[in-house]
This record gives structure tokens, C-alpha cells and sequence, in this order.
């Protein structure tokens, strides 16, 4: 699911079915960019905006008709090879506001992202995760529902989640490609800040940890960077000016739980063993493409680097025990890291905000 800036969106008033084509803001520069932060609602001013009656696309009618008239669609948020997201509000939402310009503008909170298709054992497993968390034993790993999709309603062929605010990790490390002003890249890779990377890792092994301890264990079945979101603003829609965006994790179409099939014992242990081996080498590898700059006077980014680049997919393949555990990781990194965030300064949160709202611009 690609990143979204969830700014009030315009649609025509005349419009039996809203549709709104999302209206990017031009991309501001460092300065800009930070006086930017301080406003709490942006509202994109643009004739483009206003979609004429009979315009909505087709296939956007799917969302009412599958969910029984529940949402309509705004727009389509992203597509994949199991199916599609939009942007929707309930039809039941609190009636939009209306300008002096005569357009609607939708409140950010009332907005929904649908998932169609959807399978039963998706929504199954995210109100899986949902109950979890509300044990005091899940409760005191530091996880919070903020690290999931919250299910909002479901169906039999959709599933609706509350709108992540913020862009995938993809979007990031593809802004940083066009070399943000405040950054220098790398030939190998584009510079990220290395606190801000510390912190991304911390939260992802927090949240897989989390998935593989489980019972029964959950494999999320696509790691990958484009299912990675970073919110960097509130269910209220304001911008968070400062500190580290949430990382959430999205899609979990593919996951799969293990320990629930009637295979023999010992087949059904080694199948499981190899499976969350190779999701914790695809998520170590994951973080060892985030971390090619070299520092040696930063004995704890040196550490994290050497620790994850250690990590093969030989010994995931023939040896699952052998990869590096996620508690292991935490059992090392956690302290520091948390120390470490502890200490930063006030300018690099909001510059870090500052990099956050840049990115969702050139992701827009």
C-alpha cells in the first residue's frame, strides 16, 4: 500500500459518489518545508480538484456494491497481485464540510482504507494480532496497535482498516534517490540517518518478534519495503512536527499461521523452523541495505552493521536455527538504541519531520 498525505480532500459537491484525484503540493525545500510543520490541516487549492459528474471511474463502483453500501470510494490508493486499496468514507461518516468555495472537504478522520478482495484468514489474523495486544504479556514488549492495521469492518470478500498516515519505506529510500537539500547520498546507497535507521529497526524486529511469538506463530509471508509504512501523523490528522515516525507493518495477505495443520509433529516443527528462519533473514537483509555508510567512530552503528550483515541466507535455507533470533537482536540493540533516541536533539526531530514530509511530497 503506497504512502498517502491525508490532507482534507476536495470533491465535487454536485457528485452523487465523491471521487477526488489526490493534489500534490509542490515540493518545498528545507526551509519551507519546516514552516510547513506548523500547519495542522493542508487544504490543496486546485481546480483540479473538483471531478465532474459521471467522471468516477467503473471500477471504483466495486467498493459499494461488495460492501453492501458501507463506503465509497475516493480513490485508489494502491494495487497488487491480491487485490486493491482505496481511499473511502463510511457512508454513515458525519456529512463533509462545506467551503465557501461551494467544495466538500473530508475530514482526514473519517477516512478508511478498503482492501478488495480480502481473504477470511487475512481479517482472521489482524483480529488475531488486535486481541494479542491486549494481554498484559504482549502489553510489556512495547507493541501497540499503531504497529498494525487497525480493522475497522469486514466482510466476506473486503476488510476495512483505518488510513496510514505516512509513506512506505520504498517512498523513502526512493526520494532520497533525487537527493534531499539537507542530505549528502552515498554512491552506494542514498544516506539515511543513521538514528533514524536504528530507530526503523528497532520498531521492525519489535513488530516481527512480536508476529513469530505468537501461538500459534505468525509468518507475515512479504517482507519487503513496499509494505513498510512510516505514519508520521495522528489518527486527527495533525503532523507530528517532532520525533520518529511509527512503523507499520501492512498487507498481510500472505501470512500464514504455523502449528495449526494435522502434519506429523516433527514435519510440521521443521516447516515452521524454516519459515520464520527465512522471514527473519528477509528482514535482517532488509535492514542491511539500509546500512552501507560507514562510521567507525560510532561503535554502536558499526556494531548494528556488522550484526546484520552477518546474516546469510545459506544458514536460513540449511540451517534455520543458525540465523540471528529477533531476540537476540533486542537483547543487544534494545537499550542502546532506545538510549540513543533518547539523547537526540530537538533540531534533528524536526529535521527528521522535516525529511518525513519532504518524502510524502515526492511520493504524491
Amino acid at each position: 500500500m503506497p504512502g498517502f498525505n491525508p490532507a482534507p480532500i476536495l470533491v465535487n459537491t454536485l457528485a452523487s459518489h465523491h471521487h477526488a484525484d489526490l493534489i500534490p503540493a509542490s515540493p518545498s525545500t528545507s526551509e519551507s518545508a519546516e514552516s510547513d510543520v506548523e500547519a495542522e490541516v493542508e487544504t490543496y487549492a486546485s481546480s483540479e480538484a473538483e471531478l465532474k459528474v459521471g467522471l468516477c471511474p467503473p471500477i471504483y463502483a466495486e467498493v459499494g456494491i461488495l460492501t453492501g453500501g458501507k463506503y465509497i470510494a475516493l480513490s485508489l490508493l494502491g494495487q497488487g497481485y491480491d487485490g486493491r486499496v482505496y481511499i473511502c468514507i463510511p457512508t454513515s461518516t458525519t456529512p463533509p464540510i462545506h467551503t465557501e468555495s461551494g467544495v466538500e472537504a473530508v475530514p482526514s478522520r473519517n477516512l478508511h482504507a478498503v482492501k478488495i478482495p480480502s481473504s477470511q484468514s487475512e481479517v482472521h489474523i489482524l483480529r488475531r494480532i488486535a486481541e494479542c495486544l491486549t494481554t498484559t504479556t504482549i502489553a510489556s514488549s512495547r507493541m501497540s496497535e499503531t504497529n498494525f492495521p487497525r480493522l475497522l469492518a469486514s466482510g466476506l470478500t473486503w476488510h476495512a482498516t483505518h488510513l496510514i498516515r505516512g509513506p512506505t519505506l520504498l517512498a523513502l529510500l526512493e526520494s532520497l534517490l533525487s537527493q534531499h537539500p539537507s542530505i549528502t547520498p552515498t554512491p552506494a546507497y542514498p544516506h539515511i540517518p543513521k538514528t533514524l535507521i536504528l530507530h526503523i529497526a528497532l520498531e521492525l524486529v519489535r513488530i516481527f518478534h512480536f508476529l513469530h511469538s505468537l501461538e500459534p506463530t505468525v509468518t507475515h509471508g512479504d517482507v519487503g519495503v513496499g509494505n513498510i509504512m512510516l505514519e508520521c501523523r495522528g489518527t486527527d490528522g495533525k503532523w507530528r512536527k517532532l520525533g520518529f515516525p511509527k512503523v507499520v507493518l501492512i498487507d498481510f495477505g500472505a501470512a500464514r499461521e504455523h502449528g495449526c495443520s494435522k502434519l506429523p509433529t516433527r514435519r510440521k516443527e521443521k516447516e515452521m523452523e524454516a519459515a520464520l528462519a527465512q522471514e527473519r533473514f528477509k528482514v535482517f537483509a532488509l535492514l542491511k541495505m539500509m546500512s552501507r555508510d560507514e562510521d567507525a567512530e560510532d561503535e554502536v552503528w558499526m556494531l548494528f552493521r556488522d550484526t546484520v550483515a552477518g546474516v546469510r541466507w545459506k544458514d536460513a535455507v540449511e540451517r534455520p536455527g543458525g540465523v540471528l533470533q529477533f531476540r537476540e537482536f533486542l537483547e543487544v540493540f534494545e537499550g542502546v538504541i532506545e538510549d540513543r533516541k533518547a539523547c537526540v536533539s530537538v533540531r534533528e526531530l524536526a529535521n527528521i519531520g522535516v525529511l518525513m514530509r519532504w518524502v510524502m511530497e515526492c511520493a504524491l
